[in-house]
């Protein structure tokens, strides 16, 4: 599985392979979503994201 994360308002902290990685208004990462993960909002103000993820393959 694949995710891509693309930050468009605010600013998010993904958590990926045991370490924080803050996102910005343009920033983009894109992983192996099948790892453990997690995201947060970071900013006072709510955050706005494009998120795609891709279903497992078979």
């Amino acid at each position: 599985m694949a995710e891509l994360i693309f930050v468009l308002e605010g600013s998010l902290a993904l958590r990926f392979e045991g370490e924080d990685h803050a996102l910005e208004p343009g920033d983009s990462v894109y992983f192996d979503s099948s790892e453990p993960h997690s995201y947060r909002g970071l900013s006072e103000t709510a955050a706005r994201a494009v998120v795609v993820t891709t279903p497992p393959r078979l």
